[in-house]
């Protein structure tokens, strides 16, 4: 195990001297000695720290990270911000190898990392609190001046963490103290950080949120506060800081945490809007009413025909269309048009789902006009699955299109001419034909595409379960909530389905194959 640093080492003197000092304690005091101790020596050396952090400490960490570089510019701080679940799942995955610090918004994830040894447990300090906030959009359109306003026709919907989330617990801690849990479950959209629940309320998709107090002030130009939460509504809201075992930088990254539990730490995070951190250790929270039970998992299977089957409706037409257009004219900026088409299967899932964002998302001229006009909306819908899945998808269908229609030997098509058949004739009665195998494979291609896509249904659709939430959202929410069981499921099921999918455009190339050799023949 690599070396624990200078810090525990000063942390058993102090201990012996001070026998009723808790071991916490004992090891800040221990951390601030090292860290004076060898600032000298250490100023010749460069250190590399990586501090996996929640994501509502993302505008204070990376303050904190900047006053501590200009205090000790031998020590850089590389930052990664994420859901503290998810940040808990990469830890474990990789078993604390890579990265030296872990804060998160709350006890549980951290506790299930101590459980593990996979952090120090004298290395542990809790340095600061939060609370939780109602927003709406800017000007609170709908009117909402409290959370019992949330039961009201006008709130359509309201986003909340996950329910393993931190934010999502406390969230539903509050509606729970309030009466109100069980009648809004059928409006939650679930994000899977404080961020993005934050920012469907910035963008105009959700008509409020659950939220902490931090987030609420970073995005005050973008939302509005309507009500806070009294702090007996919900259990004490603490953000644990912790260095990983088997860190090789363990005195660089006690000299980290000793700074973010200082004086001058605790003003930077004030200053971001964090409260002194909740006395005491707290217990282990609950997991209740995170688990996916198996209806909800063949739901989202249910949801994922369903859109892929929608997006296929809409692939195969077009696709087809504009793979002949390619595959038999010649036109100027016929390439450029192939590659526009074809964009969506380079381009990262995410960025393709921020294209449709800006295209239909509830702030967009397209997607208030549908919804304005036609009371159609797209973003946070099964809609916006199948938009998301048609996008991605039809490169597929385009290009399988475009070599079934040039792989057609035009002299039959010539042939067809000669007998006085016209083009539209000709094509569905020897093109299409012809084509029929390429087509197909690209139809069921197609459709496994759609079936298995996540990052562009991810953002424009979201987490709804029963919804929205699709087979590969169930298994990232799965995942993200640890519940493993399902995952297993979820992908014993989506991989059965992949081979079918193989097996049967296979079957269909091998048919289509034994055709031509028996007209050749």
């Amino acid at each position: 195990m690599a070396q624990r640093g200078k810090a525990t080492r000063y942390a058993r003197p102090i201990r012996r001297i001070l026998p009723q000092t808790e071991r916490r304690v004992a090891w800040l005091l221990a951390a601030i000695v090292a860290t004076f101790s060898g600032r000298s020596a250490a100023q010749t050396d460069s250190v590399t720290l990586t501090v996996s952090a929640a994501s509502s400490l993302t505008d204070a960490f990376e303050s904190l990270s900047a006053r501590f570089t200009d205090e000790y510019p031998q020590i850089i701080i590389r930052l990664n911000f994420g859901g503290s679940n998810h940040l808990q799942r990469q830890i474990e995955a990789s078993a604390g190898r890579g990265i030296d610090l872990f804060a998160s918004a709350g006890a549980e994830p951290m506790d299930a990392l101590e459980e593990a040894g996979l952090i120090d447990s004298d290395s542990r300090v809790d340095f600061a609190g939060n609370s939780i906030v109602l927003i709406s959009a800017p000007g609170n359109p709908i009117g909402i001046t409290s959370f019992n306003d949330l039961g009201e026709d006008r709130v359509r919907q309201i986003a909340v963490g996950a329910a393993n989330v931190p934010i999502g617990r406390y969230g539903r801690q509050v509606l729970r103290h309030l009466g109100l849990l069980e009648r809004l479950r059928d409006k939650f959209v679930e994000g899977i950080h404080v961020r993005q629940v934050a920012d469907y309320v910035a963008r105009g998709e959700v008509s409020a949120a659950l939220v902490y107090a931090t987030d609420a002030t970073e995005l005050a130009q973008r939302v509005d506060v309507v009500a806070r939460a009294a702090p007996e509504w919900h259990e004490p809201i603490r953000y644990p800081v912790a260095i990983l075992t088997d860190t090789p930088h363990a005195r660089e990254a006690g000299m980290f945490i000793a700074f973010v539990a200082s004086p001058a730490g605790a003003q930077i995070l004030a200053e971001f809007g964090f409260l002194p951190p909740p006395i005491g250790r707290g217990v282990r929270c609950s997991k209740a009413d995170a688990t996916l039970s198996y209806a909800q998992a063949w739901t989202a299977m249910k949801l994922s025909l369903i859109a892929a089957t929608g997006a296929l409706i809409f692939v195969f037409p077009v696709g087809t269309a504009l793979g002949a257009l390619l595959a038999k004219r010649s036109f100027p900026g016929r390439e450029l048009l192939d590659a526009f088409f074809t964009l969506p299967m380079v381009l990262p899932p995410t960025v393709v789902g921020y294209y449709l964002i800006l295209a239909l998302g509830a702030r967009s001229p397209a997607g208030h006009a549908l919804d304005s006009w036609f009371g159609v909306r797209v973003s946070l819908t099964l809609l916006g699955a199948t938009v998301a899945s048609a996008v991605i998808a039809l490169p597929l269908m385009v290009k399988s299109a475009r070599a079934a229609f040039e792989s057609v030997d035009r002299e039959y098509e010539y042939a067809s001419y000669t007998l006085g058949k016209g083009k539209i004739e000709t094509l569905f009665r020897v093109t299409l034909p012809l084509a029929r195998s390429g087509l197909m494979a690209g139809a069921i291609l197609s459709f496994a595409r759609a079936i298995g896509e996540f990052g562009a249904t991810f953002m424009l659709a979201g987490i709804i379960p029963g919804q929205t939430m699709t087979m590969p959202v169930a298994i990232f929410h799965a995942f993200t909530n640890h519940e493993d069981r399902t995952v297993q499921i979820l992908v014993l099921i989506l991989t059965v389905f992949s081979v079918l999918v193989i097996y049967a455009t296979n079957r269909l190339n091998a048919r289509q194959l034994a055709r031509m050799r028996n007209r050749g023949a």
